[in-house]
C-alpha cells in the first residue's frame, strides 16, 4: 500500500521502503519511512507507543 505523507510534501512511503506503525497495545497507527517515521510518531503521546496500559477515553474492541 502506498502512503502519502502529509507532513512532506510531494512524499509517498513506498512499500519496499516502508513499514506499519502500532501502538504498545498492537493498534495499527499508521505506515512510516526512515524519512517519516519521527514526525508521525511524535503526534502521538508516548505511553501510547510504550505503555500497553496507557489511559484512553474511547473504548478500544478487542479484534476477532
Amino acid at each position: 500500500m502506498i502512503e502519502y505523507c502529509r507532513d512532506y510534501e510531494n512524499h509517498v512511503c513506498h512499500p519496499e521502503s516502508s513499514w506499519k506503525e502500532y501502538d504498545a497495545r498492537g493498534i495499527y497507527l499508521c505506515t512510516v519511512c526512515e524519512k517519516c517515521v519521527e514526525k508521525k510518531l511524535a503526534k502521538y503521546r508516548v505511553d501510547v507507543l510504550t505503555d500497553a496500559n496507557y489511559e484512553t477515553y474511547e473504548p478500544i474492541e478487542p479484534e476477532d
